[in-house]
Formats: C-alpha cells, structure tokens, sequence
C-alpha cells in the first residue's frame, strides 16, 4: 500500500467523529496517538470515543461508518479492520501489513467504570490531549494507582501472570443489552506468532505500571529508556533488565519484519518469574 495510509486513517476517522453531536470526548491514544510516527506493518490505532448516551443504534451506526472507512482504505497489500474489542487484541492479517483500528467506546457512566477497574490504563490514556470536548478527567479522579491496584487491579500483576500463565487474554467484546451497549468478557487463547507481543507487554507494562505507582512517573516512557529508568527506581530488580531489553530488541524487529527466533517457554518462564519478584517487592514493601 502506498505510504500515507496512517494519515488518511486518521484523517477519516477524525473527520467522522465531528459528524456526531452527542460525543463528548474524543482522542487518539496509545503507541500510535502521534499520527507522525511512522507505520509498522502491523499498525494498532486507538481511539477513544466517551458519548453523553450509547445506544447500541448509536453503536451500530459509528461501527458501519468505521468499517467503511477501512475497506475504502483497504487493499490486496494492506488490510485496514475494525476490531472494538476492549483489551490488548493485536492486529493480525493475511496481507504483508495490516492495520487495526479499535475503536474504544463508552459512554459518560461505563467510562466512569472504567476509570476505576482499569486504572492503568485510564492514567495512561489520560497522558494524550483531547481532539473534542472535555478532559478524561471530567468523568471521575483519575490519579495515580495504589500498590493494591498494581497488584490486583485490571492489567496489575496478577492479571498480567494469569495471562502469561494460560496463555490467554481477556476482550471485552461489545454486546446489546436492553437497547444499550453492555460488554461480556471473551477469553482469547494466545496464537503462537503472538507470544513474544504477550511477553513483551506484560514485562514492559508491569514496569511502566509500577514507575506509576511508586515514582508518580506517567511519562510514557518506553524502549531501553523505560528499562533503565526501572531499575534505577527498582535497583534489586536489574537482573530481569536483559530479559526486558532483549524483549524489546525482538519485537522491533518482529514488527520490522525482519527474522528471528523466540523460545517460547522460556519467554513464558521469565515473564512469570519477573512478575514474581516485582509483586514480592510490592509485598516486602
């Protein structure tokens, strides 16, 4: 596909959004937020839609305009989907690159929800500017987690061990209840090709995760600087720093499309043994 099709992406999707009266709060987040980084040739563009009210006809429509936009922009080389799924899905394809674009869709109350059970992941959002209307903060607190979140919460320790532990992440798929848009959760069992992506962001999330806890630090800091910035905070937890930063080297270059090889069990095997050692500080401490 020619070069450009981030921006017509983006493009498309901000230009529907302003069609929309009723839509409080809208803003690209996530690794892709910057519209000028350059694309991958697997691409995950999130956007965060917070309406007044969301009918499931209101979802339906925004749903089969966003799938519009993706097949004008789709073609043989380049596979540009919706997936509204909720949760750390990955973009996946039978063409050499492929773009996913989620959607993330709640109204004022759920996102309110969400703020409290994800409180990570709120924070983390809460780093982008707003393209429309008010500041994620107007719909509840959103401040820094606790050690208690960063164990339990959604995308704490625990949940993150579970995922490494089955091999599996949880969705929240998009559901009609009574006129309305509920949510039911969706076990997905990891696919082999996707095991270093779950290694990789459970290692790397759980380190942003607790430089918010204990450093208040939301910078969003990621790569090698993210590690070395980790352990000079958690300076007992340097000997998993190789484990993180060889992470990172392959999936830059997984996403590079470049070749590599990955043990699998024994990725699994440190992700849960690093997952153990940082909740035990969080115990010690």
């Amino acid at each position: 596909m020619a070069e450009g099709v981030k921006q017509a992406v983006f493009d498309a999707v901000i230009a529907l959004a302003e069609e929309f009266d009723d839509l409080r709060s809208f803003l690209p987040v996530g690794s892709h937020a910057d519209r000028g980084k350059p694309e991958e040739l697997h691409n995950d563009y999130d956007f965060l839609y917070v309406f007044d009210d969301l009918t499931w006809t209101r979802y339906r429509l925004l749903r089969s305009r966003l799938d519009a936009i993706a097949a004008s922009l789709s073609t043989p080389e380049h596979l540009v989907y919706v997936d509204d799924r909720l949760g750390p899905v990955k973009p996946q394809g039978p063409t050499p690159k492929v773009t996913m674009v989620q959607p993330l869709l709640f109204d004022r109350a759920s996102f309110r929800d969400y703020i409290r059970a994800a409180p990570f992941l709120t924070l983390d959002w809460a780093r982008f500017p707003v393209l429309r209307g008010l500041p994620l903060t107007a719909y509840g607190a959103i401040g820094f987690p606790t050690v208690e979140l960063l164990l339990n919460a959604r995308a704490g320790i625990r949940h993150y061990r579970e995922m490494a532990r089955e091999q599996t992440v949880i969705a929240l798929v998009p559901v009609e209840r009574n006129g309305r848009v509920g949510r039911e959760r969706q076990p997905l069992r990891v696919t082999p090709d996707l095991l270093l992506e779950l290694h990789h962001a459970v290692v790397t999330r759980t380190m942003t995760n607790a430089l918010m806890v204990f450093a208040h630090d939301n910078s969003g800091v990621k790569g090698a600087p993210l590690v070395e910035r980790f352990t000079e905070r958690f300076p007992s937890l340097t000997p998993h720093a190789p484990f993180a930063l060889d992470l990172i080297e392959r999936q830059a270059r997984l996403r590079a499309g470049k070749p590599i090889t990955y043990d699998d069990a024994d990725g699994q095997r440190r992700s849960i043994t690093f997952l153990d050692a940082m909740e035990a500080f969080c115990l010690d401490g």
